[in-house]
């Protein structure tokens, strides 16, 4: 599994999983709750982003 992690300094952590679509359009959120939360973003790797 491929993913993403932000905001590593904080304790509290958030995953996110992205419903179907490209890992691409959740980044910018993930990037803004980094600024709270250590996120993981995955990356479905069946998933095709164009």
């Amino acid at each position: 599994m491929k993913y993403f992690e932000f905001g590593q300094e904080h304790p509290e952590l958030m995953v996110m999983l992205h419903g179907g679509v490209c890992y691409r359009g959740a980044l910018t959120v993930a990037e803004k709750m980094a600024k709270t939360y250590h996120v993981v973003l995955v990356a479905y790797p069946e998933l095709v982003c164009l």
